[in-house]
Order: structure tokens, then sequence, then C-alpha cells
């Protein structure tokens, strides 16, 4: 086999890789390892960011954590809402008279001797709102209907 004619068929077919040097691409500069810890440990040493701004990411952190401490603290301690206190009423019974007085009073003539007419109600609904109310209040329609 001829190896200088397949270097040729190569060389056409592929130039790029005909242009590729032939040699061993696994070595390593002389003293390589023991120069390169050092240089890693100097480019780490010319990044590093000036300490100030550590604290501000602290900050960051805390202040999230302090204030749901804070909030869960107060639920915890608010206790249980009492209901309010009701002052204790003294109630003294009527006399007969005044129950007898009472017996005759009715709510016309209540609202007659405060000059209010409860016979009369004047409203504008609509049709919308009255069926509303109606079943909220589970009404028969049925019963709603007066025969004459």
């Amino acid at each position: 086999m001829d190896t200088s004619n397949e270097h040729e068929d190569l060389r056409k077919l592929a130039p790029t890789l005909a242009s590729v040097p032939k040699g061993d691409p696994f070595v390593t500069p002389e003293a390589f390892f023991d120069q390169f810890p050092h240089q890693v440990q100097a480019a780490i040493v010319a990044q590093r960011r000036p300490v100030r701004a550590a604290w501000y990411r602290r900050w960051a952190l805390a202040l999230p954590v302090v204030a749901l401490l804070g909030v869960g603290a107060w639920w915890l301690t608010r206790g249980p809402e009492l209901p309010p206190v009701v002052a204790a009423v003294e109630v003294t019974p009527l006399a007969d008279d005044e129950l007898a007085y009472l017996g005759d009073i009715d709510a016309e003539s209540i609202a007659a001797e405060a000059g209010a007419d409860l016979g009369t109600v004047d409203l504008d609904l609509k049709d919308e709102e009255v069926m509303a109310y109606l079943e909220h209040e589970h009404a028969d329609l049925t019963e709603l209907i007066i025969e004459e």
C-alpha cells in the first residue's frame, strides 16, 4: 500500500482533517501540576468582592424571617376573641294597671301617636329584585295569588 497516495486522497476529500498535525494531544508542559494550584488561588484572590456586600445578603435573608417570626408570635399570643360583655339588666315586673293598659294598645295606635302611617309602603322594585327576594325567602308563588 502506498501511504503517500492515501495521504493525497485524504487531503482531497477532507482538507481540514488532513491539516491537523499528527502528535500526542495529551502532553502537558513541564511543571504544570506544580504551578496550577498557585495560579488558581491567585485568580480566586483577584476576583474576591469586598466584604461589605456580604451583610446586604444577610439582612435580605434575615428580615423576612424575623418578620414571619414576629407575625407568628403575635398570632399565637393574641389569645381567643372574647364575646362582648353584656351588662346585667334588672327587669321590674309591671303592675296590673300597666298590664291592662298594654293590652289595649296596638301597633296602629302607636303609629298614629308617632305620626307615622304604617298602612302604606312605597317601594319601586324591579322584577328581578322581587324574584330574588322570593327565592331567598323560599316563598311559594301560589300563596301570593289573591283571589277575590
